[in-house]
């Protein structure tokens, strides 16, 4: 559905891919929604914000030991980030 309406999430800049994976995971799919998360962690490795939806999208799909690596690579990336402690 997403590539119909805006093509490839290589396309897209972290800030708006970050919300396309927000709205997909709030709308229950969370299949598309991994999947766009973890392109989204290969494109911007770096980016806490993108490993904070990627955390939340594998929560949601109850993959609890996948989740704390994207925690625990949050606070690689950014240890004073307060999101990671949420």
């Amino acid at each position: 559905a997403f590539e119909r309406g805006y093509g490839s999430a290589t396309e897209l800049d972290q800030s708006v891919l970050q919300r396309v994976i927000e709205v997909t995971v709030a709308l229950g799919r969370t299949d598309e929604a991994l999947r766009l998360a973890s392109e989204a962690t290969t494109r911007f490795p770096n980016e806490v914000p993108v490993w904070s939806v990627y955390a939340t999208a594998l929560r949601e799909a109850g993959r609890t030991d996948e989740e704390i690596q994207a925690l625990t690579r949050m606070t690689d990336i950014d240890p004073q980030n307060a999101e990671t402690f949420i």
